[in-house]
């Protein structure tokens, strides 16, 4: 991982923890989004927010993946509110984040004690 890389990794856990740590665990999702998104503005980081992307299959649209936020078309951050990430939501988050060639994906778990990260490719 390039140092931007690594900065950028260390300004999104913490940026979302923070919000965490300040909001808890118990708000609607889109409280998280918004406050995740201002935190990370606040670090001079360029976001794009609620993209839809066009899922084809043999050249034809078969669905669109609304994602959360993008980070400088590198990285992508689904955030959730659930009792906990299952296996088959991060499968899936996985092979969104390998077929639309992103560098990176958060996916991030606000509903807990703790935040819950998934990144992907694994560290």
């Amino acid at each position: 991982m390039t140092d931007l890389m690594v900065a950028r990794h260390q300004i999104v856990v913490e940026s979302a923890r923070a919000v965490h740590r300040r909001l808890g665990k118990r708000r609607p999702l889109e409280q998280y989004e918004a406050a995740l998104v201002g935190e990370l503005r606040m670090h001079g980081i360029g976001i794009r927010e609620n993209k839809n992307t066009q899922i084809l299959f043999g050249g034809a649209s078969v669905g669109v993946y609304l994602s959360d936020i993008i980070i400088d078309g590198e990285i992508l951050i689904e955030l959730k509110h659930v009792a906990g990430l299952t296996d088959s939501e991060k499968e899936n988050f996985a092979t969104f984040v390998k077929d639309f060639e992103y560098q990176r994906g958060y996916l991030m778990n606000f509903a807990g004690d703790d935040l819950e990260v998934e990144t992907f490719p694994a560290e």
